[in-house]
């Protein structure tokens, strides 16, 4: 229970979404959030080189500790060995870094120049997603890109098994953990549980009661090879990675993840180096 507590706390804050309350969860008020008029109420431009990682995931700080301090990704011990299913790491933006934002103008102004081309920006690709209607308080997406993934790609300097040598894709043995909104779009705000792929599938946080319930919401999993095919558009840039498979025999890797997007911008990190359990003992 405690991998997939971890998991939920990590894509929040790795993802950057800004996020309301669970619509079935009576604890919370929907009147103490703000009204929006559009599920995504941010777009964003990718980040650069210079502001992307790629990490692997340990355990996380407890729920106590203060999130503005929340270091929620460290690096694993290289010294023993995993795993293949406890195995996860991240691309990510680094902690302290931010992107260009477009969002609506928000408070009573004056407001800049820059904030006014921001906005119209903002109205400009909300209506290109037809997203102006949504019209409620509660669930929102921010930081959304805006501009189509063309493709998300994995390889290790070590070879995993016979059918994937050292530098080959290991697409076909990963899941991907990622915040979406256009699955949520596609449904008309109907429903967050619809999703555009086979594989796609929610995430299983585990409550405070111990209780582990389908998470209602845009986060969510599905194979790598199907993210590539699908080739999402509406997405947070921050991928958790999960092996599905054990590697034949036991080795240690350095994982690389590459993300290229319509523009052909390149985003690449590589991870400290993990070893795996294989197979075959």
């Amino acid at each position: 229970m405690k991998s997939k507590k971890f998991l939920w706390i990590a894509i929040v804050f790795a993802g950057g979404v800004l996020w309301g309350c669970d619509k079935n969860d009576s604890s919370k008020d929907d009147a103490d959030l703000p009204y929006a008029k559009s599920f995504i109420f941010s777009y964003a431009e990718l980040p650069t080189q210079a502001q992307v990682e790629a990490a692997l995931v340990d355990e996380p700080i407890p729920h106590e500790t203060d999130p503005a301090d929340l270091e929620q990704l460290r690096t694993v011990s290289t010294h023993t060995e995993t795993v293949y299913s406890d195995v996860k790491f991240v691309l990510k933006t680094k902690l302290g870094t931010t992107q260009t934002v477009y969002h609506d103008l928000w408070g009573s102004g004056p407001f800049s120049e820059e904030e006014i081309e921001a906005a119209a920006k903002f109205t400009e690709l909300a209506k290109a997603n037809d997203d102006f209607s949504y019209n409620r308080k509660g669930q929102g997406f921010g930081v959304c890109l805006y501009k189509k993934t063309e493709s998300l790609h994995v390889v290790s300097d070590a070879a995993y098994d016979a059918e994937h040598p050292a530098g080959t894709l290991l697409d076909d043995v990963l899941d991907v953990m990622f915040w979406s909104a256009e699955d949520y779009l596609k449904s008309g705000y109907t429903s967050f549980l619809d999703y555009l792929g086979k594989t796609t599938r929610p995430i299983y946080p585990e409550r405070s009661d111990g209780a582990v319930v389908a998470a209602e919401g845009p986060c969510m999993i599905e194979s790598l090879v199907e993210f590539n095919q699908l080739q999402r558009t509406l997405i947070n840039f921050g991928f958790i990675f999960m092996p599905n498979k054990a590697p034949n025999q036991t080795g240690t890797h350095r994982f690389t993840v590459t993300y290229t997007n319509e523009d052909g911008v390149v985003l690449t990190g590589t991870t400290e180096p993990i070893t795996i359990l294989g197979a075959e003992k």
